[in-house]
Order: C-alpha cells, then sequence, then structure tokens
C-alpha cells in the first residue's frame, strides 16, 4: 500500500504503475478530493510469478490543476516463478437420488490456475459454475469428467472422477384395497362375475388375490373364508350359488409382503 500527505488540500490524484514486463507506466486509479483531503492510499497486489520493479507513481492537483505533490516509488520483489496446476486425486462420489452434493475443484490443484469443464458428462441436476461443481440429483445414472487447470505455466488435467447415482430404497409394504368393484350375472346358472381395479403394490408385486362372499337369507350371514383365485387376474368367477338369493363379495391383494386390506364389498341377487 502507497500512501502519501500534503499541506493542502486536493482535488485530485492520479496514480501509475509500471510494472516489469511494461513498457511505459498504466494509469491505476484516480482519486477525488472534497475540499478537506489531504491524504490518500492505493493498494496493490502483486501478481504471481512476476518478480521485479514495480515503479508506483502519484500526482495531485489542487482545484486549479496545479500540481502540488507528485512522487515515484520503486519496489523491488522476489516471487517464484509460477508452475504448471499440479492437482491431487478427486475422490469418486456414491449418491442417492435427491442427495445435494458440491465439489470445490481449486480444493484439489495448486498453482491458482483458472478452472474450465474439459470433457465428460456432470450429473443430472447439477451445473458447473466458478471452479465449483454443485445441484441436488436428479437421476440414477453412472457418468465420468474431468476438468482442465490454466495458469500462465501451463495447463494440467484432473483424473476422471467417477459418479454413482443410485434410485432411492423403496421399503415395500403390503398392497392397498382393491378399488371399482362390480359384480354381474354369469354365463351359466348360479354362477356370477365379480372384478375390480388392481391397488397399489405398494412396492411388491401383487401375485395373488383372495375372495369372500356371504348370503343373505332372513339375515346377513358370515363371509366365507377367503378363496385364493391363484394368480394376479382382477376378474373371478363365482359357482354353485343359489338363484333368487342375495350375495355381497369382497377381495383383498396378496404380494410378497403378505395380505392387504380388504375391499368394500359389491351386491348382486343370483338371477
Amino acid at each position: 500500500t502507497a500512501n502519501f500527505s500534503t499541506s493542502s488540500p486536493y482535488s485530485f490524484v492520479y496514480w501509475y504503475l509500471k510494472a516489469p514486463s511494461d513498457t511505459a507506466v498504466t494509469g491505476q486509479e484516480r482519486d477525488v478530493g472534497d475540499g478537506s483531503l489531504t491524504t490518500a492510499d492505493f493498494t496493490y497486489t502483486f501478481p504471481s510469478g512476476v518478480s521485479g520493479n514495480y515503479v508506483f507513481s502519484v500526482y495531485v492537483y489542487d482545484g486549479d490543476n496545479t500540481t502540488i505533490y507528485e512522487e515515484s516509488y520503486t519496489v523491488s520483489v522476489s516471487l517464484p516463478p509460477v508452475t504448471t496446476p499440479v492437482w491431487s486425486n478427486i475422490p469418486d462420489y456414491n449418491l442417492t437420488v435427491g442427495d445435494y452434493f458440491y465439489l470445490v475443484f481449486s480444493d484439489y490443484v495448486s498453482g491458482s490456475p483458472t478452472l474450465t469443464w474439459d470433457s465428460g458428462s456432470k450429473p443430472a441436476g447439477s451445473s458447473f459454475s466458478d471452479g465449483m461443481l454443485s445441484g441436488s440429483v436428479s437421476k440414477a445414472e453412472s457418468c465420468r469428467f474431468r476438468v482442465k487447470a490454466t495458469n500462465s505455466a501451463g495447463s494440467a488435467y484432473s483424473n476422471w472422477i467417477n459418479f454413482t447415482i443410485s434410485a432411492p430404497v423403496v421399503t415395500a409394504t403390503r398392497p392397498d384395497a382393491p378399488t371399482g368393484l362390480s359384480v354381474s350375472a354369469g354365463s351359466t346358472a348360479g354362477s356370477v362375475v365379480f372384478s375390480w381395479t388392481a391397488p397399489s403394490d405398494n412396492g411388491s408385486a401383487i401375485t395373488d388375490y383372495k375372495v369372500a362372499y356371504g348370503s343373505y337369507k332372513n339375515r346377513w350371514g358370515g363371509w366365507t373364508p377367503y378363496t385364493s383365485i391363484g394368480s394376479n387376474s382382477t376378474t373371478y368367477t363365482f359357482t354353485g350359488l343359489e338363484s333368487g338369493t342375495a350375495y355381497r363379495f369382497r377381495v383383498r391383494a396378496v404380494n410378497g409382503e403378505g395380505d392387504g386390506r380388504f375391499s368394500r364389498y359389491a351386491q348382486i341377487t343370483v338371477p
């Protein structure tokens, strides 16, 4: 940081710099006084790897554009040379759909480089910006990619970074109750056709249905034991029923987790 102090207030201050690689001075900053200021300063950050003499000049003017102060400062700088970026290994990622992650590439490379995308594909739901990859992964997939680091000494590539995105683990439960019940007369005497809409299997495929019926003779009796139909068909034909008798029917689905809840019932008087 360079600074100065004058005996009278200034109106304008101009700071200039001639770096080791420059053939002429370049303007760096212009300060404007408020009629009372007599001091100002200028801060400069030396670039990596550029050693030599840096000459800072300041010119101070009053309200009549008369020079009231000027000075030059020479700073000799010895900096280590810039080297090609060097990467450390970036680990692979194993995530589940919906997980959020962020990967800051500058944490794995030396040499203060500029970071750019090189090749490969990034996980769905993520984005690359300002040397960082981040986002909530939205698709079960496997992908890989690498990033390029560049500075004044050259370029280098990261290792291939592998992402494995898995689908969420679904815990299966028993199926829901069937809906959409329908019962109609069958094609033979004493038969009816009972049908329904398959319910949600809740993560385990439906393998069977169990059906039952109750009859009305003076009053409703109890339900018969559930009978397995031996398939995942959503239609079942009852036979051997008494004509002129009212019956009601219900059903439950079966999956690998067990028997689901039973349905409401459908009713018919057998023709």
